[in-house]
């Protein structure tokens, strides 16, 4: 029986910015001093897939029946090395992140275009806004501009976890398999406790490089870092173990 990996998470990026979370797109707006703004991790998940080889669906970044991002509503913890080294908001800056913010929300996507532009532009030494202005990209189906803006983000702060996997995904989407590989790799050298990249790359290799041994050591990294055992996860293991004997004993049959 193969376990189903519901698109949760699935099926809502979230969104963390100056003090808050929402359940919605990963808004960043780099980290701020007095006023939160970050980390909202969209990572990597789809549906497993089940008999029929059947996908689950993707609300936000794409739309696209073969994803299965995984979106981090709670905000990661304080050892991030991005968390770690804040960066000052203005007021101004602030004011127009939220309403940058309102308008992606609302997928009124000319403005909120616009409006992560004009902070790009005022403040471009905040990551946040050029991975929010990927995001706009990407929902617009402008492939190279969202690769652009992810790697502004990542220029802008190279501690952004969120950039790194951002870009991941869409290298995946575009069937970049080693490529999305380095960006997780990238950014598990910055942190190697970064839950979120451990499942990402994970997935990665489990259903789109074929690499069942390095799968399952980072399913296990993933729930070892977990503050409890996630039942999705424990499943999906458990499938992956009994794939790895099957080949196992069917390479000791031959």
């Amino acid at each position: 029986m193969k376990f189903f990996k519901p698109v949760f998470v699935a099926i809502i990026l979230p969104l963390v910015a100056l003090g808050g979370c929402s359940s919605q797109f990963p808004i960043n707006i780099g980290k701020a001093s007095g006023t939160t703004s970050e980390n909202a991790q969209q990572s990597e998940t789809q549906a497993k897939t089940d008999q029929t080889n059947q996908e689950g669906t993707q609300e936000l970044v794409s739309g696209e029946n073969a994803d299965r991002e995984l979106a981090a509503l709670e905000p990661l913890p304080p050892q991030n090395p991005y968390l770690a080294n804040p960066k000052s908001v203005p007021e101004n800056i602030a004011l127009l992140f939220e309403q940058a913010k309102q308008l992606h929300i609302a997928k009124d996507w000319p403005a909120a275009e616009l409006a992560w532009q004009e902070i790009t532009v005022s403040a471009p030494e905040l990551s946040g806004p050029h991975l929010n202005l990927g995001l706009v990209y990407e929902a617009t189906d402008r492939f190279e501009l969202a690769e652009t803006a992810y790697s502004e983000a990542i220029s802008a702060n190279s501690l952004n976890l969120d950039a790194y996997n951002q870009l991941a995904i869409l290298k995946r989407k575009q069937g970049e398999f080693e490529q999305a590989e380095t960006q997780y790799l990238n950014a598990l050298s910055i942190w190697p406790d970064h839950a979120k990249s451990h499942l990402n790359i994970a997935i990665l290799y489990d259903l789109y490089m074929g690499r069942l041994e390095p799968a399952l050591a980072h399913y296990e990294q993933y729930q070892a870092l977990a503050e409890a055992p996630e039942k999705r996860v424990v499943g999906w293991i458990s499938d992956l173990r009994r794939r790895i004997d099957s080949l196992a004993q069917s390479s000791a049959g031959n």
